[in-house]
């Protein structure tokens, strides 16, 4: 099997195996408890914290844990609005549904939210952003690398134009596919808050994190324990929480995967009809491709029965889901016709010569058997 859908999930490695089976196993105390294995536990939670927070250059009191990146980006969203006050919120048009899906519900309860387009290469402009922003604006929310183009998004700018028209508002980025693969720095940027997840970086689903900058102050979507100060209650998972901190400390192989995304992509516009849907200064770990008006179902299921594994679009937007609305805000001409291989350092040089040599074998079949039947 040749695994090109990274972003999606990734494999879990060695080091975050071991770390998810000492606290599974081993130390598997409740962190809150008094005791021994308790206290033990909540060693574990606080190297995990510590870890993250390494990674993101900030103080570990800036770190929540949360069930995974879609909690995060919730919390982020809904607990930093008061309906009550009203105000706007600005976001994009190519947000993951973690957010996207939270503004249009924000939507439906009163809330204005004004959603920027991106430019036709998917990257979203500062200055389009910057229009959309108002005095009564509350919230931002731009994510750092879009999940299905891989294109990257001016977040640093965005934050100083705000500065001048809402300085009180909030900034959200959602970094779920940038943390680990790009420099992802809340304080350099001016960010308030920034979602991450552990599975999208070789740790384990089920626990992912929010900076959350200080003095900023949520509201939380559920209540319990007091947990993550009482931010998102509940006891922790110790051993996905884990294994996100081990996986924080290995460093991905940037310069290999953008050998290797090139090589993809020379092969591949080897090929004719193509029309190429990610930017030219798109993170490499991600590149989407439209085969003519193939549908993208139809690739990745001929390309699966090869034993190649990529994917049309979002995984998290569902396997029978409307055509791209990330595509679709870009105005590429067939939305549902975007295919995303998506990799890691894990994968090789002739995976990636096997992969162009089988799609040679199966794209021009796929052309001529629905070019008929397709504008």
């Amino acid at each position: 099997m040749i695994y090109l859908d990274n972003s999606a999930t990734t494999r879990p490695s060695t080091v975050a195996l071991e770390a998810f089976r000492m606290a599974a196993e081993t130390e598997y105390g409740n962190p809150s408890s008094v005791h021994r294995a308790g206290s033990a536990a909540a060693q574990i939670l606080k190297k995990a914290r510590g870890q993250v927070a390494e990674k993101l250059h900030t103080d570990p009191s800036n770190i929540i844990f949360t069930p995974g990146g879609t909690m995060a980006d919730n919390l982020a969203v809904q607990g930093s609005v008061n309906l009550k006050r009203g105000g706007s919120i600005v976001t994009t048009a190519i947000e993951h549904p973690a957010v996207k899906s939270v503004c249009r519900a924000l939507e439906q309860k009163g809330m204005t939210v004004r959603y920027v387009l991106p430019e036709k290469n998917g990257e979203v402009s500062a200055e389009a952003v910057a229009k959309a922003l108002t005095a009564d604006t509350v919230l931002v929310s731009v994510m750092h690398v879009n999940n299905e183009t891989g294109a990257i998004q001016p977040v640093e700018k965005i934050k100083k134009y705000m500065e001048s028209v809402c300085p009180g508002a909030l900034f959200h980025s959602d970094c779920v596919q940038s943390f680990g693969k790009l420099p992802v720095l809340p304080e350099a940027w001016g960010a308030d808050l920034i979602s991450l997840s552990g599975h999208k970086i070789h740790g384990l689903r089920g626990a992912g994190a929010l900076y959350v900058r200080k003095g900023v102050t949520l509201s939380p979507l559920i209540y319990g324990g007091g947990q993550e100060r009482d931010i998102c209650p509940g006891t922790e998972n110790l051993p996905a929480i884990a294994a996100l901190g081990a996986a924080c400390g290995e460093v991905q192989d940037t310069e290999k995967v953008r050998r290797l995304s090139e090589q993809l992509l020379r092969g591949i516009l080897e090929l004719d009809g193509v029309y190429v849907n990610s930017p030219e200064g798109r993170l490499p770990y991600i590149l989407n491709v439209s085969f003519g008006a193939v549908p993208a179902e139809v690739v990745t299921n001929a390309l699966s029965e090869k034993g190649v594994c990529v994917s049309a679009g979002s995984a998290c937007a569902g396997p029978r889901s409307e055509k791209s609305y990330v595509l679709r805000s870009m105005g590429v001409p067939a939305p549902d016709s975007g295919v995303r291989f998506s990799l890691s350092d894990e994968n090789t040089e002739d995976e990636i010569a096997e992969t162009v040599r089988i799609l040679h074998d199966v794209i021009p079949m796929l052309q001529a058997a629905l070019g008929g039947r397709r504008n």
